[in-house]
């Protein structure tokens, strides 16, 4: 987790050396999506329910690093 002035921002980050099984993004599919957003609830009951959220993913596909704002929108 993040945060990015008064923003939390929950980070998921995804590596493929190869393409043998696809590139970093797609592997943060509907499933993982939905594990990350419950964790997140989980948190913000507790401990920031006022708080702003945003979910980003950074993907490294062989030697390229990308950031994925807003990923889950």
């Amino acid at each position: 987790m993040a945060r990015e002035g008064d923003t939390l921002v929950f980070v998921e980050v995804k590596a493929r050396t190869t393409r043998a099984y696809g590139n970093a993004i797609g592997a943060v599919d509907a499933r993982k999506r939905r594990k990350i957003r419950a964790v997140a609830e989980d948190y913000l009951q507790f401990f920031a329910p006022e708080a702003k959220v945003r979910f980003d993913v950074v993907t490294i596909d062989g030697g390229t690093v990308r950031l994925h704002r807003g990923a889950f929108t």
